[in-house]
């Protein structure tokens, strides 16, 4: 039986209560970050979020009746009082130094943690019994979603293998683009949709083998 998980615990606190505006993760780099989305994506949709960056809302959004979750990613202090004694409810990935001065305020995630987090959220969430997909993912993290759906297309053939160079520069240029526009307001959906290209460049890629 697994035991309690102190930041998913946190995690769906925030999205059960309505009356908690803030969620504050350290940044500790891009493959944690995007783990970090990725968690906070899938939640979303367990409770019927949509997730914009900044203070725009996701064009989806308007014709809906979900609530949304703004995401402020390595904001300034000013672009984080903005937002502090709002109704609307953000999630603020920001560098250490901000994260400790609301640490004691906010509801808070740390990310050093984040191996403690991804097993416990790959094992509580997934029917997954393949060890060389977790440790792989442990030193990945940004690779939760593909590598999931990579697996979940031919378990019994499955590998983490290293991506050749060709593989390398496409995906990289895939997440180029998300995080050249993070700061432009669009939707976080985008983010998925490019990962999405990336898991079907990967399905096809091993099938090949």
């Amino acid at each position: 039986m697994l035991k309690s998980n102190n930041n998913l615990d946190k995690i769906v606190e925030y999205f059960e209560k309505d009356n908690l505006n803030c969620l504050f993760l350290n940044y500790l780099d891009e493959g944690k970050q995007v783990f970090y989305l990725f968690l906070i994506k899938f939640f979303s949709q367990k409770y019927n979020y949509t997730s914009s960056l900044g203070s725009g809302i996701a064009v989806n959004d308007l014709f809906s009746n979900k609530k949304n979750i703004q995401l402020l990613l390595k904001p300034n202090a000013n672009e984080i009082k903005s937002v502090l004694d709002t109704n609307t409810k953000n999630i603020i990935i920001c560098d250490y130094r901000l994260y400790l001065n609301y640490s004691k305020k906010y509801l808070t995630i740390n990310a050093y943690n984040f191996k403690k987090d991804l097993i416990y959220f790959f094992k509580k969430y997934f029917d997954i019994d393949n060890q060389s997909l977790l440790d792989g993912l442990v030193d990945s993290p940004q690779y939760l979603f593909s590598e999931i759906e990579k697996y979940s297309i031919n378990p019994s053939g499955y590998k983490f293998d290293i991506y050749d160079i060709a593989e390398t520069n496409f995906i990289a240029e895939l997440r180029k683009k998300y995080y050249e526009n993070k700061n432009n307001k669009f939707d976080l959906s985008n983010l998925f949709n490019h990962l999405k290209l990336e898991t079907l460049y990967k399905k096809f890629n091993f099938l090949t083998y």
